[in-house]
């Protein structure tokens, strides 16, 4: 089966765009945030526990695509010692070198299993950037009245180029975005 010219570059132009597609999370939480770019996982404190909130699986490079980490999972101890912050976490996979394991101990539910890759070079992982805000009262108060203070915005090319932008799964204008 042969491609037009047009077809193929339309195709690559899809694939690129879907490769890229961007999420965007308001994420309530009291202390630190850590995105965990091998996992495509980010982590805050929560009640005094270290739990995975967000995984974007789709992200992650093809080497950690099997690694088994989920929504809710709780951090409990890494590389062999207790884990008491996301600060603690943070600096102990920054001091790690690239080709380095991070073993976790997670319990997810009733049950507790190890989660264990090797740390990636930076510039090999897809590029994630999260930014903080600190919030008023009303804001919070306005987050937790729209949805619980996640809004994920996807926006997908389709075969006749135009864009398509959703907010939480609704379609949305290209002026409302």
């Amino acid at each position: 089966m042969r491609l037009s010219i047009k077809s193929f570059i339309i195709s690559v132009l899809l694939f690129v765009f879907v490769q890229n597609l961007s999420a965007q999370m308001m994420i309530k939480a009291t202390g630190d945030v850590f995105n965990l770019p091998e996992l495509s996982a980010v982590i805050v404190e929560q009640d005094k526990k270290i739990v995975v909130i967000a995984t974007m699986a789709h992200m992650r490079p093809a080497d950690y695509k099997d690694i088994d980490l989920e929504n809710n999972d709780q951090i409990f101890m890494a590389n062999g010692k207790k884990i008491k912050s996301v600060k603690q976490l943070k600096n102990m996979y920054n001091e790690l070198a690239v080709g380095d394991k991070l073993k976790m101990a997670v319990k997810r539910g009733d049950e507790n299993q190890l989660v264990s890759f090797a740390k990636a070079d930076p510039e090999d992982l897809p590029k994630m950037k999260i930014q903080t805000k600190t919030l008023t009262p009303e804001e919070a108060a306005e987050m937790e009245k729209n949805g619980g203070g996640m809004k994920i915005m996807r926006k997908t090319v389709g075969p006749d180029g135009k864009v398509k932008t959703e907010i939480n799964g609704k379609e949305v204008d290209k002026k409302d975005d």
